[in-house]
């Protein structure tokens, strides 16, 4: 684990939690209506309120309130 961190910059667990985020920003700017729970189940979280809380940790807001600039610049949000 300490070799992992030491090459990625993360433990394991954050990293999965980073990749397994990307994979919600990648079908939410898709544009495809995919009800939250449904969203939470196919991307590993044990519920949708799981997916909300971490999706409020690595961005201030819950998944409605984002709003990303653009389809190929996920990570970068609209303010409020």
């Amino acid at each position: 684990m300490r070799q992992f961190q030491n090459s990625v910059g993360f433990t394991p667990k954050r990293y999965f939690r980073i990749q397994r985020f990307q994979s919600v920003l990648d079908q939410i700017v898709s544009g495809e209506q995919i009800p939250w729970g449904k969203l939470a189940l196919e991307n590993g979280y044990y519920d949708q309120s799981h997916l909300i809380h971490e999706f409020r940790d690595f961005t201030g807001v819950t998944p409605p309130e984002s709003r990303p600039v653009a389809p190929d610049r996920k990570n970068h949000m609209l303010p409020g």
